[in-house]
């Protein structure tokens, strides 16, 4: 039997009890024997030092997680954090990491590119509403010009009575038609000159005729007879020119808010002016004084609009 010596009383006693039967004073020996172990089973904590036991995962002190979360490269020796996929100084892949670790920071890595897309695409998509709104300025400022200028102007008139000719539904504005109306009158003067330029002499001819229909007659021998070249190019001039002007009147009585069969005001008194004793120009005036009409609002063939 093992027996130690009280360091109070001086009195011997079993070295397996906890205390001195005499003066109570705790076995020394024991206690280190106790305690020994269990302090060599703690893990101090990485950030204050404190023990911790075996189950404690969290330090009760500072709150840091109990397990490393360091890992050291096996290229450059750095320690890094142990959820990062690779070395941040060389690049060497973690190869402490679980198959399902990778996943998971696969996922987060994928989960931040996908953000990373949608933010380019809402840039891209500001990108390209700025260049519609550069573009829209653009056209407005063009379409200034153009009002502005009258060459301009009257280019655009032209090509869009033109794009159109085939158009009997739509609405046309006062200043188209009679833009139009304008630009045929100035060609047709320079037309007719350019006739009687060309007939010359022989227009003394036809004008001695006592009649109108006489006169007629003279006039359309002499020019399909001997100038049949400004003929025909007056003819195919009259004949380009027919129907853009047919659906332009259409549109532009729309414009009013009248029907289109109102065109046929200054075409039947033609036939039926002189049986009637009465002048065909008047349904020519009729229509004209319709077409000098301003728009109205929105009706069912189109709304109103500037250009």
């Amino acid at each position: 039997m093992t027996v130690v010596t009280c360091p109070d009383c001086g009195q011997t006693y079993d070295a397996q009890q906890k205390a001195c039967p005499e003066c109570a004073c705790p076995n020394d020996n024991v206690l280190m024997e106790k305690t020994t172990p269990a302090a060599e089973s703690l893990t101090p904590c990485r950030e204050c030092g404190m023990p911790l036991g075996e189950n404690v995962k969290v330090c009760p002190e500072c709150g840091c997680p109990k397990d490393e979360t360091k890992v050291q490269c096996l290229e450059c020796d750095m320690l890094y954090d142990a959820e990062l996929l690779a070395c941040p100084e060389c690049g060497c892949p973690n190869e402490f990491l679980s198959v399902q670790q990778k996943a998971a920071l696969a996922s987060l890595n994928s989960a931040e590119q996908a953000e990373l897309q949608q933010e380019r695409q809402k840039i891209a998509a500001l990108q390209a509403e700025r260049i519609e709104i550069q573009e829209e300025e653009e056209v407005k400022a063009a379409l200034e010009q153009e009002r502005t200028d009258p060459a301009l102007s009257l280019v655009r008139t032209m090509k869009r009575v033109f794009v159109r000719c085939d158009n009997f539904t739509g609405r046309s504005r006062r200043s188209e038609f009679w833009t139009f109306v304008l630009f045929n009158c100035v060609v047709g003067f320079f037309l007719y000159m350019l006739l009687f330029a060309c007939v010359g002499r022989d227009y003394i001819t036809v004008s001695s005729a006592t009649t109108a229909q006489e006169y007629w007659s003279r006039l359309i021998t002499c020019c399909f007879s001997r100038h049949y070249f400004i003929t025909s190019v007056i003819i195919i001039y009259v004949l380009l020119m027919s129907l853009p002007f047919v659906s332009l009147t259409v549109r532009r009585l729309h414009d009013t808010n009248r029907s289109g069969l109102w065109v046929f005001v200054a075409i039947v008194p033609f036939f039926f002016g002189l049986a009637l004793d009465f002048s065909p120009y008047y349904g020519v005036v009729f229509l004209s004084a319709m077409l000098l009409l301003d728009s109205v609002p929105d009706n069912h063939w189109g709304r109103k609009y500037e250009f």
